[in-house]
């Protein structure tokens, strides 16, 4: 949400329709575990990615909602499901995701188990300062 403002634009509220993890959001906020948001799951929703969460609130959410088979670990293939959503059309050749991941895991996987706990998960985003925006 737009910096300090405490009201969202209409161009913020349209940026959710077309956000790739949109259904994903709506599993992950809905309080009835059926796919559709209430107004307070929005505002839920909402307040969890403004500008004002704090990191770890955000990691959080954000591992869950990556997390798609949620096994509490994000696999390569978890990471994988990601970089699709983002890349939409323009998907990766195998060979470049598969590059991708080697990258990503070896700068990720502290303990070299090839999956990310929410620890080294919340270790890399911090390290990140457009993480929070």
């Amino acid at each position: 949400m737009g910096g300090s403002q405490s009201s969202l634009t209409e161009e913020e509220l349209l940026c959710y329709q077309n956000n790739p993890f949109a259904d994903r959001l709506c599993a992950l906020f809905s309080s009835k575990k059926d796919g559709k948001l209430s107004f307070e799951d929005f505002l839920d929703m909402a307040s969890v990615l403004s500008d004002s969460a704090p990191i770890k609130v955000k990691a959080d959410y954000s591992f869950v909602l990556y997390d798609e088979d949620e096994d509490g670990m994000l696999s390569r293939q978890d990471i994988a499901a990601v970089v699709s959503r983002l890349t939409g059309r323009n998907q990766l050749a195998p060979e470049q995701m598969t590059f991708l991941l080697d990258k990503v895991m070896a700068e990720t996987d502290l303990d070299e188990d090839s999956l990310l706990s929410r620890a080294e998960y919340e270790h890399v985003v911090r390290k990140v300062p457009d993480f929070c925006k």
